[in-house]
């Protein structure tokens, strides 16, 4: 090899050991910065080596990509699921995902140039225990850092007491130790012999599984188990084969397993075992339990999805509609808005309908069947182990979702298993010709022109829009106008990143419309109001059949006093099982005085779900605020766990005046705490709203006895009453 192709092979090895140590890249200057900061990282990596790699392979025929199952299977899950992404509900989306994802296509296609450049550059068995190697390290490093969270020498970004590394994301972390700990258990196996090896290898498993089990992810613990059954009846059954091992290991193996977890559920209601964060998880898993319970249900919406498009699905990251469409009321415990299924085998039927579940599977299915071959030379140990690792990983993504830190990991051992088939095969010797020489300058300026362009608007715009959009959310030297400045600029800039900073733009806009008149200018304000408004209005053309944009865009009008209700209703026909869509609409109704349809629509609510307490408080005070005032108490009866001085119900009281029944509900809660100024306040206003001027003089003089600070303004409030007038 020449110096010019050593360089080159060189640069590519460098960019593909620094993929590895991404996971530890941390951005604070950027939105998402646990997700943004390694994502673009990785992508700048492998956009540099592929320029490098090309120019490799047009001068040294034996670094192409050479055949194999690996290969064709997931070329074949590229092809399916780009026709799934442009034939889907929204290419965009689907294309360039979000920053909190930061996946789509755009990502898979560098995924997949990783697993081409590594299956294809490192082709030894040293060159690749090198580099697995050093990803146990990468992943040891991690885990000293998790258990160091724990000790509390660090931070828990996510708060709490759940480990998340520097993912900022327990189930993250989870995943990347998981995957680790089987290919730990590879070296430790292939250096048995080797004491100071094997014991090194052992602690740093050890360390794995103390990071994994403080990450209190159930879905990867419950993997880690079910892996090694697998692995365990897998070496069974190579056993029992081959006659050239013994039987005794599987078996202690299978039978160890089966006692802890029979043991564990036998304690599962102890002290010590309810008492411990991580172990309380596990004993309360049950098929009623809300998190359990509520991922039957969304399966459940994901089957109709999938049924709506079964051939080739809605295209990557678009989820969110099917759970829009499909939504189903008693996830009303839930966040409002999901964007993956939370189970590998939904989300691919969601986002590539059945031939995009079926090429998936082909990935998990030539791995395994590259490893069982006789032909490729692996230990029935290791047989074992990786059986363990493919189960493992797939058991745990039941319950979760993929992310850089599992597709790093899969993608690589992917890698491993295509470049130990093919390199099997006989090298090329070839020499370069002056033709050849001129073919790959041109190919290579070409490459470098590519690469400009796909940093440019793959990399460098969209992180300049992160950037912008987390200084937009942040206070800002010059004060909001300051801040209105960056969110134009951030939008402007006009990456997959713009739906997100109109997400925040309308937060931002709301809360200055609903600031202090004297604390924002008013031309600032209508500033913030007219961009906000004219952002969330594209978004909803961009995105017609997208219900979240159209809750957005409806109540982002009616809280500026314009008409929202079109858009709240056409959110209300994209995702007619959503509640809050429901009672948005009932407000509305309501702040417009048309009670009966206001009646109407709070009543769909609560009979969609009437435990719901949000929905049942609105029924309740719609009865109430269209003149139904025993019924509504009637219904508020049945439920005493219900503040009877929620704000709702005292409005609709007052809409219906029904001042009476406010004068009781105060003096309900001044029996209960006298100290309430604000209730003896409200008191009076009840008096004067019914006519007793005399008691509501009467009682803000009381509040004045007991809160002296209320002096100036009680007695503003008296003279007022006093002249006849309403303060």
């Amino acid at each position: 090899m020449n110096t010019t192709d050593k360089t080159l092979r060189g640069t590519i090895i460098f960019g593909l050991v620094a993929a590895l140590f991404v996971p530890f890249f941390v951005s604070a200057n950027l939105f998402f910065p646990f997700i943004t900061g390694k994502n673009f990282a990785f992508r700048i990596i492998v956009e540099l080596i592929s320029i490098a790699y090309i120019v490799l392979a047009l001068r040294d025929r034996n670094y192409r990509p050479r055949k194999s199952a690996i290969l064709f299977s997931f070329s074949a899950f590229m092809v399916i699921i780009g026709l799934a992404d442009i034939f889907g509900a929204n290419f965009f989306r689907s294309f360039w995902s979000n920053y909190e994802r930061m996946e789509g296509y755009v990502a898979m296609i560098h995924y997949f140039l990783y697993f081409i450049i590594l299956g294809s550059v490192l082709k030894t068995p040293k060159a690749w225990s090198i580099f697995l190697n050093t990803s146990i390290v990468a992943s040891t490093l991690m885990a000293f850092y998790a258990l160091l969270q724990v000790a509390g020498k660090f931070t828990i970004n996510q708060g709490g007491s759940r480990a998340d590394g520097f993912f900022g994301n327990a189930t993250y972390l989870a995943a990347y130790m998981l995957m680790h700990f089987f290919i730990t258990a590879i070296f430790a196996y292939r250096h048995r012999v080797n004491k100071k090896a094997l014991t090194t290898y052992s602690i740093v498993m050890l360390l794995q599984l103390l990071a994994l089990y403080h990450t209190a992810t159930r879905g990867a613990i419950l993997g880690l188990i079910g892996g090694l059954f697998i692995a365990f009846v897998v070496y069974g059954i190579e056993a029992v084969r081959t006659k050239k091992v013994s039987l005794k290991i599987p078996l202690i193996g299978l039978v160890a397993i089966v006692l802890f977890v029979g043991g564990f559920f036998a304690v599962r209601n102890s002290k010590f075992v309810q008492d411990s964060q991580v172990l309380s998880r596990f004993a309360n898993i049950s098929l009623t339990e809300q998190t359990t319970e509520s991922r039957f249900i969304i399966w459940n919406m994901s089957f109709k999805g999938f049924l709506e498009r079964p051939i080739l699905g809605w295209g990557q990251d678009n989820y969110n509609l099917v759970f829009n469409k499909y939504f189903d009321p008693q996830l009303w415990k839930q966040e409002p808005w999901f964007d993956r299924a939370h189970n590998i085998f939904f989300d691919w039927l969601i986002a590539g309908g059945l031939l995009g579940l079926i090429a998936y599977l082909g990935m998990f299915a030539t791995s395994l069947s590259s490893v069982f071959s006789h032909r490729h030379e692996f230990s029935s140990e290791e047989k074992a182990i990786f059986a363990g690792f493919f189960a493992s990983y797939f058991a745990s993504n039941m319950f979760v979702f993929d992310n850089y830190a599992s597709y790093l990991i899969f993608f690589t051992v992917l890698a491993y298993l295509h470049s130990h088939i093919v390199s099997k095969g006989k090298l090329v010797r070839e020499e370069s010709n002056g033709q050849n020489k001129l073919a790959h300058e041109v190919f290579g300026a070409l490459g470098v022109v590519v690469l400009v362009v796909s940093l440019y608007f793959v990399n460098v715009k969209p992180l300049l829009a992160a950037n912008t959009l987390l200084n937009a959310l942040l206070p800002q030297e010059k004060g909001i106008i300051q801040n209105l400045a960056l969110y134009q600029k951030a939008i402007g800039y006009k990456t997959f990143g713009t739906n997100e900073a109109t997400e925040r733009l309308i937060e931002t806009a709301s809360q200055v419309n609903a600031a202090d008149q004297s604390k924002v200018d008013p031309a600032v304000r209508k500033q913030f109001i007219d961009l906000a408004r004219l952002e969330i209005t594209k978004r909803t053309e961009e995105s017609p059949n997208d219900a979240r944009y159209q809750v957005f865009l409806g109540m982002f009008l009616s809280r500026i006093g314009e008409q929202g209700l079109p858009a709240l209703l056409k959110a209300e026909e994209l995702s007619p099982g959503k509640q809050s869509i429901k009672l948005e609409i009932a407000n509305v109704y309501a702040m417009r005085g048309e009670m009966q349809k206001a009646l109407d629509e709070a009543k769909k609510a609560y009979d969609l779900a009437p435990e719901f307490p949000d929905a049942f408080t609105a029924y309740v005070s719609a009865l109430i605020g269209s003149g139904k005032v025993d019924e509504g108490e009637k219904l508020l009866a049945t439920r005493p766990e219900v503040n009877f001085a929620d704000g709702q119900i005292i409005n609709a009281y007052a809409r219906s005046k029904s001042f009476g029944k406010l004068i009781d509900i105060w003096k309900k809660v001044i029996l209960k705490d006298p100290s309430n100024t604000q209730a003896r306040v409200a008191l009076a206003a009840s008096y004067l709203e019914s006519g007793n001027r005399a008691m509501a003089i009467s009682t803000l003089e009381e509040v004045i006895k007991l809160t002296p600070s209320f002096k100036e303004q009680g007695t503003y409030f008296i003279n007022e009453i006093k002249a006849g007038r309403k303060p």
